[in-house]
């Protein structure tokens, strides 16, 4: 988990997929526009597009298990309650209108997939290298939304794992990238 004021180089990644080889041939996944995302997640596009690469997807997600450990970090844990500080200034009617803009998103890169915690600041990236699986099951038999288990090694070289919940397209898609760029 980290916050990141400069991204990194990701592009040393064994693992990855070069949008730039692909042009004109059919691609593996559906390929996503930005404008999918966040404005918050667009920013964080444009920030980590020289280290990680092309944009190759995104969707959003909730994790009741990345905001505890969000909570751990004092900076997060500010964010959190500046963000919420003001969200309790705004109208209701502004809040629902601005509400998309504070959801958690995953965004899949060539190099990297980044993990947003948006609310909490927290931005939790990736190399392609480092998954060493996604598992995903559905949550339950009424909801539309699956429970997918990121496992991961840490920059440092520990073991964590990212548990996210999301609707099965945005699951599938994230599954289908991440098969591309070489994670069985």
């Amino acid at each position: 988990m980290e916050n990141i004021s400069t991204p990194p180089n990701y592009k040393d990644s064994k693992k990855y997929f070069l949008l730039s080889n692909h042009y004109g041939t059919s691609l593996p996944f559906t390929r996503l526009s930005p404008s999918i995302l966040t404005p918050s997640g667009r920013n964080l596009l444009v920030e980590f597009e020289e280290s990680a690469g092309k944009f190759l997807g995104g969707g959003v997600f909730k994790s009741s298990q990345l905001e505890a450990k969000a909570k751990e970090v004092q900076v997060c844990l500010a964010t959190y309650n500046q963000m919420r500080a003001y969200i309790s200034s705004l109208p209701a009617r502004e809040v629902i209108v601005r509400s998309p803009e504070w959801t958690s998103e995953w965004i899949a890169l060539e190099y990297a997939l980044l993990l947003s915690v948006t609310m909490y600041g927290m931005i939790i990236p990736i190399k392609w290298d480092q998954v060493e699986s996604l598992n995903v099951k559905r949550k339950n038999f009424i909801s539309s939304d699956s429970i997918m288990e990121i496992n991961y090694v840490t920059s440092s070289g520990k073991q964590d794992k990212a548990v996210i919940q999301a609707n099965s397209l945005g699951m599938n898609s994230l599954l289908s990238i991440a098969k591309a760029c070489g994670v069985s």
